[in-house]
């Protein structure tokens, strides 16, 4: 292992930055849940799996209680918050706002883009956003929940041309949420059954096969919607000529390129949206929603002049939720989170790849930041199965990939909790495939 992997290289906010980090009551609770007695000799032979144990207190971290009060390391908890779970600060802006806010919804209605919500946002993200390329902010809009930005998007698309260029090409494996619409658009088709008959207006082409994507243009395509990352195959990043080419095909054809990471950190690459640490090309939408509203449902869409020229249809005036995104900003500044996040995400990336290395069916690692997918010989609905049962949180990513995506504020022991919760999480497997041949 590199004489940098320690503890500070790995670590961009350290417990003592935080001091909220070391309030969390674990307790005497916190022990291994005793064993019951069945009458019969275990079989050595057998994997088992640890321990649980019991958690008390508040969520902390990436450490949190299951509904049955069990505790999980959860390796998604960069999806809820940059921070992890347990960050002061969003508490803090959370009781200001129900300190100012009664309850009373149409007090919020009807005030256009200049509600104190809107411009709050548009002023926190505008400024966090102006040093990078690629993303323009003439509009920025609060909706109630990732699938209506990915809806609001939409909605411009076909409103663009007064629904005449209404038809959206997306991406085989993507996943864009559960409503009708987002369903719709997503290139699953485990999504689709059983929701027929699905909208009109949607076409899927395989990711990186720019020529499929021109030969389905037509006078009524309006758009062209991606994520970054492909979930259907490992969490593997799109090729940056990919992204330069899609981009081509929009401007030769007067298209929006829409960008959906809301499944995707904000800030988990090293810059504000993932896109923009792959390529330097400008998209015209963005929907954005991982890490900025503190597990709530919330989400935003960034658009340029050309995408938006009226009050988008699912735009909200959430106060709870833009107090919840601009804090986080905020703190982002505050605790320079961001800058640092690539060197630190890179570090911990070659640390993981060591502390798995000598299992032979793990086959590839891709991280692009804090997103992570690793691959292996196992289906990953049996990965994931196997790290439930050691306490651990993980997502497929495909058939045999698994899904990472800790905080960018990832304290040393939680590194260490996750780190040897995983390694157990493929030793299991290992044994368990060993006796299953034996």
């Amino acid at each position: 292992m590199s004489d940098t992997n320690d503890d500070e290289s790995l670590a961009p906010i350290d417990g003592a930055e935080f001091p909220q980090l070391e309030d969390a009551v674990m307790g005497p609770a916190n022990e291994p849940e005793p064993e019951i007695e069945t009458g019969a000799e275990p079989d050595a032979s057998v994997a088992r799996p640890s321990p649980r144990k019991r958690f008390t207190g508040r969520a902390i971290g990436i450490r949190r209680g299951d509904a049955n009060g069990y505790e999980i390391v959860d390796a998604l908890a960069g999806r809820a918050s940059v921070f992890g779970f347990g960050f002061d600060s969003t508490a803090d802006a959370i009781r200001s706002v129900a300190d100012q806010y009664l309850g009373d919804a149409s007090a919020w209605q009807d005030r256009g883009n200049h509600s104190p919500s809107s411009l709050s946002l548009r002023d926190a993200f505008g400024e966090f956003l102006k040093p990078f390329g690629g993303v323009q902010t003439d509009s920025v809009s609060l909706a109630s929940s990732s699938d209506a930005a990915i809806e609001q998007m939409l909605a411009n698309v076909r409103h663009r041309h007064g629904g005449k260029r209404y038809r959206t090409i997306a991406m085989v494996g993507s996943d864009h949420g559960r409503t009708g619409m987002c369903r719709t658009a997503s290139g699953r088709p485990e999504l689709h059954d059983g929701f027929g008959p699905m909208m009109a207006g949607f076409a899927h082409a395989p990711t990186g096969d720019l020529a499929a994507i021109e030969s389905m243009i037509d006078d009524n395509t309006g758009c062209i919607l991606l994520c970054p990352i492909d979930f259907a195959a490992g969490a593997v990043a799109c090729e940056t000529g990919y992204l330069k080419g899609l981009r081509r095909l929009c401007d030769q054809h007067d298209l929006l390129l829409a960008v959906d990471e809301t499944q995707l950190m904000f800030g988990a690459s090293g810059s504000p949206l993932t896109w923009t640490s792959i390529t330097d090309v400008p998209a015209d939408m963005f929907a954005v929603a991982g890490g900025l509203f503190a597990g709530m449902s919330g989400g935003l869409v960034f658009a340029n002049e050309r995408s938006t020229s009226r009050r988008p249809a699912h735009s909200i005036d959430n106060p709870l939720l833009a107090a919840v995104a601009v804090q986080t900003i905020e703190s982002m500044f505050e605790h320079d989170l961001l800058e640092p996040s690539a060197d630190h995400a890179r570090t911990f990336a070659i640390e993981l790849a060591e502390s798995i290395s000598s299992f032979e069916f793990v086959r590839d690692i891709h991280a692009t930041g804090m997103t992570i997918g690793v691959e292996t010989d196992i289906e990953s609905t049996d990965v994931v199965a196997a790290a439930t049962k050691q306490g651990l949180r993980i997502e497929s990513a495909g058939d045999v990939g698994i899904r990472i995506q800790l905080p960018l504020a990832l304290t040393p022991d939680d590194r260490t909790q996750f780190l040897s919760r995983f390694a157990s999480t493929l030793g299991e497997l290992e044994q368990s495939t060993a006796n299953m041949n034996a």
